[in-house]
């Protein structure tokens, strides 16, 4: 700050002009030059300290604002979250992530000030804009009008493939999946005049959209002469075909290939499918067999 003193009142003429120290020079000029000695180094301590001055307040006002908005109770931090809340949304202070099931859409919960969220997210395209293929149980496809138009959707407990148009779902491709299958390979008899379970030959299964298609395919005999055996194929409890066989003479052993449509079942349901028999005479046994190398065997498939 002493730098631009100005270096003048030291180099005063004595009375007779010459150049001399304070020893020529008279009281007068001696202290007039004292006095401006003295001013100047009062300006030069009042401008450090206007200058620290300032450098106080400007540090004061700095971490006066950084307490204010870090104050939760302030006016000023909840003027300022209140803003941030409606331009972005409430302070997200937790967080949680849970696996996703195959075809599910993402979602992220999270507590935001005390208040718990779900957010879901919709299904993204895929890479290059090709929409994508998903997979999953048919109870976890999602709505068609959440994924992009074209997206394939494989529903492995059906097994069906989909299509969306952007709007709703199509099954494509053909029928014939195998949804369920049960067989025997030993003989099972019995001569209840009432259809009764044979053991074995009992499927449960998932339908899609398709029809099924329930076949039953078995070597089956009358043990008498004049005996009728019959076996049902059921759905649900409910009888949807009945081959029945009058087989004389005794025990005469013939394949039954035998099968039963059925449509309108709800979609991503469980059933149930088996096979009944039973002899119309309780004096002889009704019969139904099959071997390692030819099974008796229950098939359920999409139509």
């Amino acid at each position: 700050m002493m730098a631009n003193r100005i270096e003048f009142l030291g180099n005063v003429r004595g009375p007779r002009g010459e150049k001399g120290e304070s020893g020529d020079m008279t009281p007068e000029i001696v202290a007039a030059r004292n006095e401006a000695v003295q001013a100047r180094d009062d300006a030069d301590a009042a401008r450090d300290q206007a200058e620290m001055f300032a450098a106080n307040t400007v540090a004061m006002q700095d971490a006066s604002m950084t307490l204010v908005a870090r104050d939760d109770n302030s006016q000023f931090a909840v003027v300022q979250k209140d803003k941030i809340e409606t331009a972005v949304g409430p302070v997200i202070t937790a967080a949680t992530a849970t696996p996703l099931a195959h075809g599910s859409a993402p979602t992220v919960s999270f507590t935001d000030q005390g208040r718990n969220r779900t957010i879901q997210f919709g299904i993204p395209i895929a890479r290059d804009g090709i929409p994508p293929s998903l997979s999953g149980k048919y109870s976890a496809r999602p709505a068609a009008n959440t994924v992009p138009a074209a997206t394939m959707y494989y529903a492995t407990d059906v097994p069906e493939a989909y299509r969306s148009d952007g709007s709703v779902w199509s099954v494509v491709g053909a029928g014939g999946n195998e949804l369920g299958y049960a067989q025997i390979t030993s003989m099972f008899s019995t001569t209840s005049t009432t259809p009764v379970d044979v053991p074995g030959l009992t499927v449960t299964f998932v339908v899609g959209e398709r029809p099924i298609m329930l076949r039953l395919d078995t070597d089956m005999a009358s043990q008498g002469p004049n005996g009728i055996a019959v076996a049902h194929i059921l759905l649900d409890g409910v009888r949807l075909a009945s081959p029945g066989l009058n087989a004389p003479p005794a025990d005469r052993w013939v394949t039954i290939s035998r099968g039963a449509r059925k449509s309108g079942l709800v979609p991503g349901s469980t059933h149930i499918a088996k096979i009944q028999l039973q002899s119309a005479d309780t004096a002889y046994n009704a019969r139904v067999t099959g071997t390692v190398n030819n099974p008796g065997s229950l098939t359920v498939v999409t139509a």
